[in-house]
């Protein structure tokens, strides 16, 4: 629940394709230790897979967006929806049928389906649903920098996948992990 690290102890911290594993409460205290350890003037980086870009290809009827995915693992057997569904509620998708997934989509409204399936998410307590690798939550770049800023730091915001205000952060070793379907964001503690 806390980080091993003194207050204000860190030039950076970097998180890739780590907080979707995470319910979105505990992204929340996460992102307050993230705030406490860093320097003033210190930056967090974030990467998460981009939810919007997903309703949208699926929207458009894009299946090439999903390459990257379809085919492997359980997603093979998915329907469009339901891979969607589980890169966000891995752990109550399979609670719903393909026609009542259809059905809630056709319902509510993207910001509606999405936290209908995050709150399902939040109240699950059984350890076996919750293991490591299931994705618990979503993410698009204005619900991450509304939690950041919620957190105590005064800037956030969306960067490209190369754009840094950080030295560190710059080069190849970075935003390696599926950019086509990331989105990126810094936060600096002032």
């Amino acid at each position: 629940d806390r980080l091993p690290l003194n207050d204000s102890s860190l030039l950076g911290i970097y998180s890739s394709h780590c907080f979707e594993h995470l319910k979105t409460s505990r992204v929340s205290h996460w992102m307050k230790e993230c705030y406490r350890v860093l320097q003033p003037g210190g930056i967090l980086r974030v990467t998460l897979p981009n939810i919007e870009e997903f309703f949208d290809a699926y929207k458009s009827k894009n299946a090439a967006y999903f390459d990257w995915i379809r085919g492997k693992s359980t997603y093979q057997y998915d329907s469009w929806l339901r891979l969607i569904v589980r890169a966000f509620a891995e752990s109550v998708v399979d609670k719903y049928s393909d026609n009542e997934l259809y059905q809630l989509y056709n319902d509510l409204s993207r910001t509606e389906f999405l936290d209908f399936f995050d709150n399902k998410q939040e109240r699950i307590e059984d350890p076996k649903l919750l293991w490591p690798h299931n994705h618990k939550s979503w993410w698009a770049p204005s619900k991450l920098i509304t939690i950041l800023k919620t957190s105590g730091f005064s800037e956030a915001k969306e960067v490209s996948a190369d754009e840094t205000t950080c030295e560190m952060f710059k080069g190849g070793i970075f935003n390696k992990t599926h950019p086509e379907m990331s989105f990126f964001v810094e936060a600096t503690k002032f």
